[in-house]
């Protein structure tokens, strides 16, 4: 039986099936974002509105303020849904409480880490493979021509390899093929061992560091880690960790300016070149007399 105001206790949270109609969204802090509502509305094609929205009882009879869901409600509108799962809170919620739980509903929302995200795809992906073994493995020979022939498009405009999201979309969404390629390095890359160690540490959150971690053996792993996890630690950058852990030295502090410099110098324009020499031209002049160069 689908529930509705007129037989429910005001005082207390309650499950209603509105019509997209019933909701207005007024101002929010929040904005919908189109890519974002895109591969939500993916989503919902293959399971639905799985999570309410939250909302308020309107001034306007019948009719309710959106508080949190505003992507998700954005999604179901593409998807052309009759009707939208929500939460109503209490008649008692004044403006302040309607603002707070606004708040609170994206402050309280924990995003996950950079490993916890490469692991996630990589499940996804082989998921997304068992339910559509067609995307795997195909039918007949001409079959499996044309979808070599998509395959090879797709991964020119690194399209998704799931929900058939634009190569746009999926980018800004981190379902594009080559999230899906570094996701996969990183959770297979890196032994169950390293992912325990570095779970609740900054290291988690840091691609850089995740995947070049993910490209070394087993050993080299573990002595990074007792580099980086020490007290204090003895690395304070998986760079120079893997360094530790391959027995070589960590460079000096004059030695990465050095090298950064010398890097930077490459992709300086010839403007920029000239201007850093004239900069410096007293001490290159006083170098050059002392190694008796020619001028």
């Amino acid at each position: 039986m689908t529930e509705t105001p007129e037989n429910q206790n005001t005082d207390q949270l309650r499950n209603i099936a509105l019509a997209p109609a019933q909701i207005e969204v007024g101002d929010r802090l929040r904005r919908a974002k189109s890519s974002r509502v895109e591969a939500l509305a993916a989503d919902m094609q293959v399971q639905g509105q799985l999570q309410p929205i939250l909302v308020v009882e309107s001034e306007k009879p019948g009719k309710f303020l959106l508080i949190d869901g505003g992507q998700r409600l954005a999604a179901l509108l593409v998807c052309k849904a009759a009707f939208v799962d929500a939460v109503v809170l209490p008649s008692t919620h004044g403006p302040e409480l309607r603002k707070y739980a606004e708040i609170m509903a994206n402050v309280n929302r924990q995003e996950l880490t950079k490993l916890e995200r490469a692991e996630y795809l990589c499940e996804l992906r082989d998921v997304w493979q068992k339910m559509n073994p067609t995307a795997k493995h195909g039918g007949d020979r001409r079959s499996a021509q044309v979808r070599a022939v998509k395959e090879l498009r797709s991964e020119a405009e690194n399209k998704s390899p799931i929900l058939g999201l634009s190569a746009q979309v999926a980018e800004e969404v981190g379902l594009s093929r080559s999230a899906f390629f570094r996701a996969i390095e990183i959770a297979n890359g890196l032994f169950p061992k390293t992912k325990d160690r570095i779970r609740d540490t900054w290291i988690a959150d840091h691609q850089a560091g995740l995947q070049a971690l993910a490209k070394v053996a087993a050993d080299v792993q573990e002595r990074a880690c007792d580099a980086l996890l020490s007290d204090p630690p003895q690395a304070t950058s998986v760079a120079d960790a893997l360094l530790l852990a391959e027995g070589r030295a960590l460079p000096r502090n004059d030695d990465k300016h050095y090298h950064r410099v010398t890097a930077t110098w490459s992709r300086l324009s010839t403007k920029s070149r000239r201007a850093f020499i004239d900069e410096h031209k007293r001490e290159i002049l006083e170098h050059a007399r002392a190694q008796g160069w020619s001028l």
